[in-house]
């Protein structure tokens, strides 16, 4: 039976008896847990069925990841529902989604040595395509049939689909024929849907989503520019055209209306600037107003605007997607409650229980210790009645996403195998230093100098420093532990650098020979790596560790936003390889085309006659061409800065002999540039500022204040047991990375902080324990657990969840769940409000990689 299955699941509660042995108990902890809420309830309670179960179970294991996919409630459907989100299900539509994108590696263009025939990548595509179907008709099974049949996103695959099997029909009927020039594989655009439509990376799909809904304000403001664009071209043909100008190059200057008008808008981008000018500006200085009035207008106004436009249209359109997360999450905690309610005598309502609501927890979570549970349910029955109603239950997903780390006091390998030779006077001794803060600071200046050496090309000291950093990390592994040492990421990274280097060292030194004046680039890569530890002492000032953290917290959020330029990236890489292949070669004998013959001067023409004597020949940008999708991706991502654009595009306009092919460059720039890196913009400075005032979230607050509470916060409790103290160090130095101990009341503590004893616990500081609940009370008076205690964990890569909520929970009253009429299936609107808050924006720039 599944509710079986999870009262029988082993929990973990370590803690050490009077002789310091490990203790490891599985069932205790869980059966105090469990007979509080015996002796505190006399309210009728029932059993919860295997299928509520499995089902409360999906709904909040879904809330936790805010997922709005609509399923039908059947026991046969939640069973397939269940096996769709399956982790290798899952990381199979991954792989395939993957390789699916991949194969544009291998098609001609292909990169060097690397294309296959077109059969095998058709049969590769092929099987993509079923994987993608079958994945298709599994989401069917379990939902509705009609809003199925009628989801948008559902449609798109299904075409998409159809489409490429229409391609690829068609290409390799072309092939047989002998009519390979025709054979142009169009499909291969539409590849990026299967990565943004499927529910697995629904983030993508949002963000693209209220884009698309922020495009038609866009439009309105791109309109007037483009409006006030094409009356500067005018003016400046009517102005210059007749003087008979001619460029640095010897052509006429502002000749041809459409030359100027993107000339133009090449200046609104400051590409080339004042290059174009410079004709006009040696006639007369006054001519220098007409360019000045134009920036002033076109790039210090309508770019701006724009921006504005942008960042303002996102947040309007953000509201009605924020409100469907939150709702959704709500209602399926809110049938997750039904599922499991018993009625209360004493409060006259419906309640959870909390053996029933530890049951749907270890369903939920069963990575979860036991003690972590009793934690978070402190924090929602904060009367201690051994139950709780619909309200406090609606906050169950938002409590299991605040991280916490337990903390037991674990004996140390060597020390408990060679007690003797580990706690003898020596060895004290030596873990002593290596505790001391002047071990960090000597090793720090060591980081410092080790730059300066490599700076200056003192590659002889390299051995010298590996030398000394592995000493550093086996004193560390001695004093500390392994299992404390890996706790800390900065550990890990100078385990993986320094031992790296080792290896790279031993490896490079046999094979290399002395007198082969070859360097041993590995290595000074990983030592080079290593002195990025320095950052580890930028983080002990205040300033500085905010800054840092905050950078951390928000660097994967951008995750979302590098998959939206990826999909672009991807679709004009794809469109460049059809347009713009085998037209410009490398000119350094890296051309991946075994038919390309070098011309006489062919480093000044890019293998194109065409290109002879133009500024794209001359600076040598030969490489940046479509001739396979990394030089491809290269040339967009060139692009994408800016910075001589318009140089590459007049590039490959010489190159095909048509100035059509600035729509290409222009297009580009357009949707990458001035769309979608002003929203990353906006994103950037909002979540800053959002990650750089606010520390904690609302829940994060109160599940410290509750750890607090309860004496178990790791900085003010002295674990007990025999040298119990020198273990507690081990951890807190490992957990703590700048040294200081935080209190937990605003200050910092230190090892000789006054000692107040309250029960079986030891604590520091003048943060003690106000009132604990019974069960924790009388896990104090067990043995058995005697060096339980937690720490929250650093912020680091903050959930985007977190980022959200506690800035909408203030906008959206506790217990609503909306109105009835919503349509809760991923993609429905609600009505949205003239001005919406802060956090609305963050989940709209693709911060949240959940909900909220």
């Amino acid at each position: 039976m599944f509710m079986k299955r999870i009262q029988t699941k082993k929990t973990r509660a370590v803690g050490f008896s009077n002789n310091n042995e490990l203790i490891d108990n599985q069932h205790e902890l869980e059966e105090i847990f469990i007979n509080e809420s015996i002796e505190n309830v006399t309210d009728t309670s029932r059993d919860i069925a295997d299928d509520n179960l499995k089902l409360a179970t999906v709904l909040v294991a879904d809330s936790r990841l805010c997922k709005r996919v609509a399923f039908l409630r059947t026991p046969n459907e939640v069973k397939i529902y269940i096996l769709y989100n399956n982790i290798v299900l899952r990381l199979a539509l991954y792989f395939f989604i993957s390789l699916d994108l991949a194969l544009a590696i291998f098609e001609k263009p292909a990169m060097t040595h690397l294309e296959m025939p077109y059969v095998a990548s058709a049969i590769l595509e092929l099987l993509c395509m079923f994987v993608f179907l079958a994945r298709l008709y599994h989401g069917y099974l379990f939902s509705n049939k009609e809003t199925y049949r009628k989801d948008k996103k559902n449609i798109f695959l299904l075409v998409a689909i159809l489409l490429t099997f229409m391609d690829l029909i068609i290409c390799g009927t072309l092939r047989e024929a002998d009519l390979i020039p025709y054979a142009v594989r169009w499909s291969r655009m539409l590849r990026p849907i299967f990565l943004v439509t499927f529910s697995e990376t629904r983030q993508i799909r949002r963000a693209f989503r209220n884009l698309r809904r922020t495009l038609p304000e866009v439009a309105t403001v791109l309109t007037l520019f483009f409006i006030i664009l094409a009356m500067f071209s005018l003016l400046a043909l009517k102005i210059y055209g007749q003087k008979k100008l001619l460029t640095a190059g010897g052509e006429p200057y502002f000749a041809n209306y459409f030359d100027i008008y993107f000339d133009l808008f090449v200046l609104v981008t400051t590409a080339n600037n004042p290059d174009v000018m410079l004709p006009a500006y040696n006639e007369t200085r006054w001519n220098a107003l007409f360019f000045i009035v134009f920036i002033a207008l076109c790039l210090f106004i309508f770019m701006n605007l724009i921006l504005a436009v942008i960042y303002n249209g996102f947040r309007r359109n953000l509201q009605s997607e924020v409100k469907l997360a939150v709702y959704a999450k709500r209602r399926n905690l809110s049938e997750a409650f039904d599922l499991l309610k018993t009625r209360s005598h004493v409060a006259k309502q419906l309640v959870v229980t909390k053996a029933n609501w530890l049951l749907l927890i270890r369903s939920v979570a069963p990575k979860r210790t036991t003690s972590e549970d009793v934690i978070a349910w402190q924090v929602l029955d904060d009367q201690h009645d051994g139950f709780i109603n619909r309200s406090q239950f609606l906050q169950t997903a938002d409590i299991l996403n605040v991280r916490i780390s337990e903390i037991g006091n674990k004996t140390i390998w060597l020390k408990k195998k060679f007690p003797s030779c580990y706690l003898s006077n020596p060895s004290q001794k030596l873990r002593k230093i290596v505790k001391n803060r002047f071990f960090k600071l000597f090793f720090d200046l060591l980081i410092i100098a080790n730059a300066f050496f490599i700076g200056f090309g003192l590659d002889e000291a390299d051995y010298v420093f590996l030398i000394l950093f592995s000493t550093e990390i086996a004193l560390k592994l001695y004093t500390y532990g392994a299992v404390a040492f890996v706790k800390s990421k900065w550990n890990l990274f100078d385990l993986l650098s320094i031992g790296g280097g080792i290896v790279a060292a031993i490896i490079e030194s046999a094979i290399l020979s002395k007198d082969s004046g070859q360097q041993l680039t590995v290595v000074d890569v990983l030592m080079v790596l290593r002195v990025m530890r320095f950052l580890r002492i930028l983080g002990a000032y205040r300033r500085f560790k905010t800054v840092l953290s905050t950078i951390v917290s928000i660097a994967p959020s951008l995750g979302t936003y590098v998959g939206v330029l990826f999909v672009f990236f991807y679709c004009y890489a794809i469109l460049g390889m059809e347009i713009f292949s085998d037209i410009v070669h490398d000119s350094h004998g890296h051309d991946n085309y075994r038919h390309f013959t070098p011309m006489a001067n062919s480093n000044r023409s890019c293998g194109n006659p065409k290109l002879i004597g133009s500024q794209f020949a001359e600076l040598d940008y030969c490489r940046h061409n479509f001739n396979d999708v990394g030089s491809a991706f290269v040339t967009l991502s060139v692009l994408l800065v800016v910075n001589q654009w318009h140089v590459i595009a007049e590039g490959f306009v010489l190159a095909t002999g048509t100035k059509a092919a600035r729509l290409y460059f222009f297009a580009f720039h357009l949707s990458c540039v001035t769309i979608v890196l002003n929203i990353l913009v906006a994103f950037i400075l909002e979540a800053f500022m959002l990650e750089y005032t606010l520390s904690e979230t609302k829940f994060e607050s109160l599940v410290q204040k509750k750890i607090t509470e309860l004496g178990l916060n790791y900085d003010k409790i002295n674990l007990l047991g025999s040298d119990s103290s020198d273990d507690n160090e081990e951890v807190q130095d490992v957990v703590d990375g700048d040294g200081n101990k935080s209190s937990g009341c605003g200050d910092t503590v230190n090892n000789t902080d006054k000692v107040v004893k309250e029960g079986d616990a030891r604590v520091q500081g003048k943060c003690v324990r106000r009132r604990s609940s019974n069960s924790l009370r009388r896990l104090s008076k067990q043995k058995s657990f005697h060096g339980l205690a937690f720490v929250m964990e650093e912020r680091g890569v903050r959930e985007a969840t977190v980022q959200l909520q506690r800035m909408f929970e203030i906008d959206i009253e506790e217990d609503d769940l909306g109105p009835d009429d919503i349509d809760m299936v991923e993609g429905a609107e609600v009505d949205r409000p003239q001005s919406v808050g802060l956090s609305e924006t963050l989940h709209g720039f693709g911060i949240i990689s959940n909900c909220e």
